[in-house]
């Protein structure tokens, strides 16, 4: 009896190690088992974005599980809505083709992130031009009086000054008046070719000299001015630009009795507009000035101006 019971203790420990031995060689071919993942929420930035044509955007996503906590890792699918205008790679990186509306979305099985407004954009714009193409319009009618001071302009609002407007009056003892527009950051005045010849030949290289606009004085240089566009007329690289200083007017005194209109544009109490090019670190992309300039006074009124503002919105 005492044998029996000592060979059935034998046959069940068998059987339990076999048992083990059984279920280790599932694991070692199955191997270890993964943890679900449980994506929650997929978030991406930018949420909206304008560029140009030719450009690169990096979109990133932030991906939550159940519990809010961010999971690092997760391939996700990109998706444009028009790939004849935008496509975008399995990393998020989406080449700009052409201008139009482009909706980005990234998944993860059946999770779906927010959408994310693409813009691309044409670098040109038409002279007055309010409107699309991630343009921002100001309008300052009647209009900024500029007499006797500076005045910094940000033409798309993209929080950096783009331009300077200024005008010197006289002041009991300096007669000269000069109005002028002076590109900052980089940025560029649409001219003509008459104008370029003679501010190459009156103007230092160095603006930085005060007063630079000194370098006008005596000249008689009336038979050239800034170039002025119609409405509508395209504004483009393919126009004459300058990165210095423009004079719009200058007076000065001859003698006790005797004013020189010396320099400046035709029909000067018209209102004018002005093509713009803004540099920046994107991309160059252009814009518009209206002004008016008194004959009289010299000073200049500044009546509208637009731009396009690149980059998150």
């Amino acid at each position: 009896m005492a044998d029996r019971k000592k060979c059935n203790y034998h046959l069940i420990f068998t059987l339990m190690v076999l048992l083990v031995c059984c279920d280790n060689a599932k694991n070692k071919m199955t191997g270890p088992v993964e943890p679900e993942i449980m994506v929650s929420s997929i978030a991406i930035t930018p949420r909206s974005v304008v560029k140009t044509e030719g450009s690169i955007v990096q979109f990133t996503a932030l991906v939550k599980d159940t519990d809010g906590i961010a999971l690092e890792g997760i391939s996700l699918k990109w998706h444009s809505s028009e790939n004849s205008v935008a496509l975008i790679d399995s990393l998020g990186t989406a080449l700009c083709k052409q201008a139009g509306d482009v909706v980005i979305t990234a998944h993860y099985d059946t999770i779906e992130s927010n959408a994310s407004k693409l813009l691309i954009v044409t670098p040109a714009v038409y002279a007055g031009q309010t409107s699309g193409n991630g343009i921002v319009y100001t309008n300052e009618t009647p209009g900024i009086w500029i007499g006797q001071r500076e005045l910094d302009i940000d033409i798309n609002k993209d929080g950096v000054e783009d331009f300077k407007v200024g005008h010197t009056g006289w002041d009991g003892n300096n007669a000269d008046m000069i109005t002028y527009i002076e590109p900052l950051e980089g940025n560029r005045i649409n001219i003509s070719s008459a104008y370029k010849s003679v501010a190459d030949s009156i103007l230092n290289s160095n603006v930085d000299t005060e007063p630079w606009y000194d370098d006008f004085k005596y000249k008689d240089r009336s038979n050239a001015w800034v170039d002025t566009v119609g409405y509508w007329v395209v504004i483009d690289h393919t126009l004459e630009w300058m990165t210095k200083p423009a004079v719009f007017s200058y007076f000065y005194e001859r003698d006790a009795y005797m004013w020189n209109w010396n320099f400046g544009l035709c029909q000067p109490d018209s209102e004018k507009l002005i093509g713009l090019m803004l540099v920046n670190a994107e991309d160059v992309t252009y814009g518009w000035l209206k002004i008016q300039v008194g004959r009289c006074s010299g000073g200049i009124s500044i009546k509208e101006y637009a731009g396009i503002r690149l980059g998150e919105q």
